[in-house]
């Protein structure tokens, strides 16, 4: 058996192990912006979760740029508590728009733009802007900003959910993932899709 003592490894080891083990991984397509130049910031977070139901609490962990190792944009964005930000759920069809995202701008420059992404107004967390056409989105607010090592994680209180009309049986009062046709990441360029599905029931 492979086995590795983390604080033994070189530089980018511990980030190629652990992010191509533990997949599949939701993928946080996230907006921000800028309080003083107003600038929207749309990026990509893997490493993200559901985390809690009481309140609806996310979890985004946001490291350095890789090029400049400085703060991302999204990470400026949330240093405060009760800063506003929009998680988008990723379906197939807006995967390339998504990965142009992943680019890093400057500060300045707004990938919405970049990528061409219609823009709409959110209830709770406005004039931060959510991504029209993405299946769903989840307004949410800073509650709590942890730092260990490089590693900043941000833990985000849901406020308002946006959701495609289609996706919602309002009958059964759950929502239609089978239709999200929703995308996962693996690693470096891999991802994967939603469509293979299987059950298990809960044993008693």
């Amino acid at each position: 058996m492979a086995e590795f003592d983390i604080a033994a490894l070189g530089p980018g080891e511990p980030y190629r192990i652990l992010s191509s083990l533990v997949v599949p991984r939701p993928i946080a397509w996230v907006v921000t912006r800028d309080v003083e130049t107003g600038t929207v910031n749309v990026a990509p977070f893997s490493f993200f979760n559901l985390v809690g139901s009481d309140p609806m609490t996310v979890v985004l962990g946001v490291s350095p740029a890789k090029r400049s190792g400085e703060p991302k944009d999204t990470g400026r964005n949330l240093s405060q508590i009760g800063a506003g930000f929009v998680v988008h759920l990723v379906d197939e069809a807006h995967a390339d728009a998504m990965n142009r995202t992943a680019s890093e701008l400057p500060a300045h420059e707004s990938e919405a733009h970049a990528a061409d992404l219609a823009l709409a107004e959110t209830i709770k967390v406005s004039p931060v802007p959510r991504i029209a056409s993405a299946p769903a989105a989840l307004e949410c607010r800073v509650a709590e900003i942890a730092r260990v090592g490089n590693n900043r994680i941000v833990l985000g209180e849901v406020v308002y959910v946006h959701l495609r009309d289609e996706l919602w049986d309002a009958e059964k009062k759950h929502v239609r993932t089978e239709d999200a046709h929703l995308i996962g990441r693996l690693h470096g360029s891999l991802y994967v899709r939603t469509s293979d599905r299987f059950a298990l029931d809960r044993p008693r």
